[in-house]
């Protein structure tokens, strides 16, 4: 088949099609006789698997791992589950990371729903405050008393 029918055939653009096969993604085409690109069904399936690849996380360099393991006979599966090891690990950081940020917004909100007010510069406790709440916070009258003890 030509670039267009397995454009067609799997959804993903022509020259997206070229650019995986500049990256050896795909298994190189063969050439018609016009120079054209001429493609057996594999490349549908090499498409498929580069797309599911993607909507796991997966990277190009990546893929093209898993891919060349394959292609040389060899078991990819040890490596995939190394490397959906590492995305989880990245994926438990991220949502670490995501929780303290929420904490630390509903802190904030809080903060401003109680009418921390301003400091003398001008700016609003709630804001200003690197960790916001009363006993982080220097400009907190809780905290002023604390400190004048």
């Amino acid at each position: 088949m030509l670039i267009g029918e397995a454009a067609q055939r799997s959804g993903i653009p022509a020259h997206t099609i070229r650019f995986y096969e500049d990256q050896k993604l795909l298994t190189r085409a063969s050439r018609s006789a016009g120079g054209y690109r001429v493609y057996s069904d594999r490349v549908l399936d090499e498409l498929r698997f580069i797309r599911r690849s993607q909507r796991l996380g997966l990277s190009l360099d990546e893929t093209r791992e898993i891919l060349s393991l394959g292609r040389a006979g060899r078991k990819p599966c040890e490596r995939v589950a190394a490397i959906c090891e590492a995305h989880l690990a990245e994926i438990d950081r991220k949502m670490a990371e995501l929780r303290a940020f929420r904490q630390h917004l509903m802190d904030a909100k809080r903060l401003a729903e109680d009418g921390c007010g301003f400091t003398p510069e001008g700016f609003c406790r709630a804001i200003f405050s690197d960790n916001p709440g009363p006993a982080s916070d220097p400009w907190h009258s809780s905290s002023r008393q604390q400190r004048a003890r």
